[in-house]
């Protein structure tokens, strides 16, 4: 009774798993902190622009007039707080996409955005600081004689208050936070890919064009 010829078993399925994709670097701790700073910075300079950036006081006594006004102006209606909020945001985001995102080099470019709007944000708000008398003066001595002008220099006072440093404050953070995530991607290795070990079987496919082995010899 002849023996039924034997076939080579089917090649295996490719191992498509987690072992043979290229693997993610892990969220280290130095990059998990710096994200976490990214975020704290992001959020003080968004939440900063809405509070009380300044107050201005006007002493209406060198006009002929008795008494002092003050008002207090968030950053918002500064007309700073708007860039600084949206900086803010961007920074805020930025540091939730650094825990989430494992790939080197987008956290390289994630850490880059977040320094830059950290540095928009912190300045934004010391430049508002800087100029606001200048402008308030500028906008109020418009078409009047010098000598008004050189009163309402002296009239006006501005101060500053919390909300400004709260933006500087979470700028500053930001920026940290940032340049601590580049430091960590830059100490950060790409694993190298793993080849798929090559299964091996017992019956061999024969090259194409090539001769097939030998059946074993019957029993």
């Amino acid at each position: 009774m002849g023996t039924e010829p034997l076939q080579a078993p089917p090649p295996p399925a490719p191992d498509t798993g987690p072992a043979h994709a290229r693997a993610r670097p892990p969220l280290g701790a130095g990059t998990a902190l710096a994200a976490l700073l990214v975020i704290l910075g992001g959020a003080a300079g968004a939440l900063g622009s809405l509070l009380t950036w300044e107050r201005v006081s006007v002493d209406f006594s060198l006009f002929g007039r008795e008494g002092v006004r003050e008002i207090t102006r968030t950053g918002f209606e500064t007309g700073y707080g708007q860039p600084a909020i949206a900086a803010g945001a961007v920074i805020l985001v930025a540091g939730v996409l650094l825990l989430l995102l494992r790939g080197t080099a987008i956290r390289r470019a994630l850490a880059v955005v977040a320094l830059l709007a950290g540095l928009a944000a912190a300045g934004l708000a010391l430049y508002e600081s800087v100029q606001v008398k200048g402008r308030i003066v500028d906008d109020n001595a418009q078409g009047r004689p010098a000598e008004f002008r050189d009163r309402l220099e002296q009239a006006v006072d501005v101060g500053t208050e919390p909300g400004r440093w709260v933006v500087v404050a979470g700028g500053v953070i930001g920026l940290v936070g940032a340049a601590a995530a580049l430091i960590a991607a830059a100490r950060t290795r790409e694993p190298a890919r793993v080849a798929p070990a090559r299964a091996t079987t017992e019956f061999e496919q024969p090259p194409p064009g090539g001769i097939p082995p030998a059946p074993p010899p019957p029993d």
